[in-house]
């Protein structure tokens, strides 16, 4: 399980919206629907008790004998932080038949699905999709277009271990001890658990209904990644995905695999491609000398980041249309107001809107962050942006410290440790 995709997509994977230049790579290469029969050794560094090595067997040969899979369920979050609680919740569908065919919904989010020929993923709240030719068979997860694995880890694992042609690999993926975990009961039903862990993941969860062999929940315990990345007081962040409704080789038909275009939408594939091919942000972007550019400001002035040399300055790439762009922006702009006496220089880089749709958007917002015109994303490509918003944390070096994709509960936290900790460096 790469869970290190699960702190970059903190808030329930939806944080992020498909902008105008979008984060999704399409470029999936059909596989061999051949799967090995067992789990195979693992690599070394990683210890697999033998009651976890039997159930990771038994999980494998259950997806892998699928023909059919529908269900429903919750994922939630469940955060403590710093002295603030938050509970979230969303309701999703789903649906799997062999070779290709899927389908998952998060209620008024997002729909993504392969209908035998095309895979797409479409974001109900930014009206944009990507799309591409689906794979014929099951795939490694890394040959799936972005972010439908993302998307799926967080929010539908039995439906991604699926469509996999090898799950007992996500299961072991990053994590160094894979135990059994104690017995559980999941909507009525008794499960027995397997628990997975290392010294930079998080602690995962997973219960599974014994007689199936078909996960019924998985808890994903964040607690020791907040607070290595100095966020104070945390006593509660999970992240919880559990089903109410599991039917294996369920009777399903190509109606409810069959996808088109909502009237309006916006294809955003080739911009997706484009971008993806930059690489990640954070990848290319911290520890490196933050790139220099010179922007016009929503007041007339000019403003320049070599001119911030001795200040930390974040940046923070946002359009007015982005639901998740409008959630951060009073966080950025409080943080602004109480950390400005300090030093701390918060941009907020408009992409590709005229000043007119950005004034308005401050004022009426009461803003008061600076606001600068990138219009034409060219500051934004050197900031490799994939997904808004992106928030960048530059140190008063000069150096790029942080890269922040998305926003949700416990976002503003990391953020303000990020700060935080970039101006108390000398």
């Amino acid at each position: 399980m790469n869970t290190s995709l699960l702190l970059r997509s903190l808030g329930l994977a939806l944080a992020v919206g498909f902008p105008a230049a979008a984060q999704v790579r399409i470029d999936v290469k059909p596989m061999p629907a051949t799967v090995p029969a067992t789990m195979p050794a693992a690599k070394p560094g990683v210890t697999i008790t033998d009651e976890a090595r039997a159930l990771m067997d038994r999980i494998s040969a259950a997806y892998l004998d699928l023909k059919s899979l529908e269900m429903s369920g919750t994922v939630s979050q469940d955060l403590d932080v710093a002295g603030q609680k938050r509970k979230e919740e969303r309701q999703f569908a789903a649906a799997y038949q062999q070779p290709n065919k899927f389908r998952h919904e998060l209620k008024d989010e997002v729909v993504m699905g392969s209908t035998g020929q095309k895979v797409y993923a479409y974001s109900q709240r930014d009206k944009q999709y990507v799309m591409s030719d689906a794979p014929e068979g099951k795939v490694d997860q890394d040959k799936l277009p972005y972010p439908i694995p993302n998307m799926l880890e967080m929010q539908n694992p039995s439906l991604l271990l699926a469509m996999l042609k090898d799950p007992s690999h996500w299961i072991r993926e990053n994590n160094t001890q894979i135990v059994k975990g104690e017995d559980v009961n999941v909507n009525g039903t008794a499960c027995v658990s397997l628990q997975m862990s290392g010294p930079t993941v998080p602690v995962v969860t997973l219960a599974v209904d014994p007689h199936s062999g078909l996960l019924r929940r998985m808890v994903v315990d964040l607690k020791k990644q907040f607070e290595k990345r100095g966020v104070p007081d945390v006593k509660a962040a999970a992240i919880i995905v559990e089903y109410a409704k599991v039917t294996p080789n369920a009777p399903l038909n190509d109606a409810q695999f069959a996808w088109t275009p909502p009237a309006g939408a916006v294809d955003a594939s080739k911009e997706a491609a484009d971008a993806a091919e930059r690489g990640s942000p954070a990848d290319a972007l911290v520890g490196k000398p933050a790139p220099q550019f010179k922007l016009a400001g929503l007041d007339g002035a000019e403003y320049s980041l070599a001119d911030q040399k001795g200040s930390v300055v974040v940046l923070d790439f946002w359009a007015t249309w982005c639901g998740p762009c409008r959630q951060a922006m009073p966080h950025l702009n409080q943080l602004y107001k109480d950390r400005k006496a300090d030093g701390l220089k918060v941009w907020a880089v408009n992409q590709r809107e005229n000043k007119e749709k950005v004034s308005g958007f401050l004022k009426s917002n009461g803003l008061e962050m600076p606001a600068l015109l990138d219009t034409d994303g060219a500051v934004a490509d050197q900031y490799r942006v994939r997904g808004i918003p992106q928030t960048v944390v530059i140190g008063r070096d000069g150096q790029v410290k942080n890269v922040f994709v998305g926003f949700g509960p416990g976002s503003e936290d990391l953020i303000r440790a990020a700060v935080d900790s970039a101006l108390k460096a000398d």
